[in-house]
């Protein structure tokens, strides 16, 4: 997903949209602090799909998915 984000940041066109899940190798994290210690989990269990075309950037989308219950 982090990939895919940052094509879109960097300007990569693509019409179609690309699939995010633990399958495609995309990863959603959650980053906090307990006890003053800064800790990094993943979630194990997610799905989405970013929509982007350069010429209809008004249209473009993304929708992600995550099961809380995965929180690792």
């Amino acid at each position: 997903m982090l990939a895919a984000m940052a094509a879109l940041g960097a300007g990569v066109a693509f019409a179609a949209a690309i699939n995010v899940s633990p399958a495609t190798r995309s990863t959603v994290t959650a980053a906090f602090k307990q006890a003053g210690v800064e800790v990094e989990s993943p979630f194990t269990r997610f799905t989405g799909s970013i929509v982007y075309d350069p010429k209809h950037v008004a249209a473009s989308s993304a929708i992600i998915e995550v099961d809380i219950a995965s929180f690792d």
